[in-house]
């Protein structure tokens, strides 16, 4: 029965070793795949503007061996009061983009992404306070070499009709 147990042991151990390591390897071609690499037109130092008078930054970098998008963002960079980071990988299980953001206010968001008509969306799904549904989307849009623009929209309707909270204008230093 010991010999039978340890048997069990070894052999649950060489086979978790095993799919352990074709696991991970599973996952290193998925950087280098197109659809991987969509999201890099955010890569580079960009100066953000909203409301004519508000301003930040944001510093976007390949991290984990240029497998994930890194977000560093600050807003106003005199006073550095909100700040926000991001991670966003390509998922070749969901055919989708997935981000994690949180911030200095303890405010944490996982989304999922999608290109459709030239705009990148990303969707985040949540119940408020009151406990309705409720839906944050980003909206990346007129994206060129060296600007672009951002939308954070607002929908309590399961998406049928969505409310424009905030415009950011992106230009690249």
């Amino acid at each position: 029965m010991v010999r039978t147990f340890f048997a069990a042991i070894i052999f649950l151990s060489a086979s978790l070793t095993v799919f352990a390591q074709k696991d991970s390897s599973a996952f290193a071609p998925v950087c280098m795949l197109p659809e991987a690499k969509k999201f890099d037109f955010l890569l580079g130092k960009w100066k953000l503007k909203w409301n004519d008078s508000l301003s930040g930054t944001k510093t976007v970098t390949k991290e984990l061996d240029s497998c994930t998008v890194y977000e560093n963002y600050i807003d106003d960079p005199k006073t550095g009061s909100y700040k926000a980071n991001s991670y966003t990988i390509y998922n070749q299980w969901m055919k989708n983009y997935s981000q994690t953001m949180m911030d200095n206010k303890g405010y944490f968001m996982i989304s999922t992404g999608e290109w459709k008509n030239d705009k990148m969306y990303f969707v985040h799904k949540f119940k408020n306070p009151e406990g309705k549904t409720q839906i944050h989307r980003q909206v990346y849009y007129n994206i060129k070499s060296d600007t672009m623009d951002w939308d954070w929209e607002t929908s309590s309707d399961e998406g049928n009709t969505w409310k424009k909270e905030m415009t950011i204008h992106y230009t690249k230093f």
